[in-house]
């Protein structure tokens, strides 16, 4: 597991030092992926968050890219479906929720 983390670091550097480095913020994460109450361990793990101009971009271990642009209120976001989505903070400023109707993505930064 320690490798796993490690290697994740590695590849948030790559991605965030070269490419991203001045357009976005670019984080190594674990996700926690829940839809319609039920956790779903194949998408839950290690992901990557990326933040840019308002817009946020998670990429579950899947591969799997979840991009979403800001909506009409602060913390309110819209995916490419249209659909309502809340963020809320999470354990103390250390990570963050993204709430839809039947989904929750729980988002905490790797230390």
């Amino acid at each position: 597991m320690k490798l796993a983390k490690t290697l994740s670091m590695g590849v948030a550097f790559v991605c965030c030092g070269f490419s991203y480095a001045a357009v976005a913020d670019c984080n190594a994460a674990n996700c926690e992926v829940t839809r319609d109450g039920e956790y779903k361990k194949k998408e839950s793990g290690l992901c990557m968050l990326t933040e840019s101009g308002g817009s946020v971009t998670i990429e579950l271990r899947t591969g799997k890219a979840i991009k979403l642009v800001p909506g009409n209120k602060k913390e309110h976001f819209k995916d490419k479906k249209g659909q309502m989505v809340v963020r809320e903070g999470v354990n103390k400023g250390k990570g963050k929720k993204y709430k839809w109707d039947n989904k929750k993505i729980v988002v905490t930064h790797a230390s």
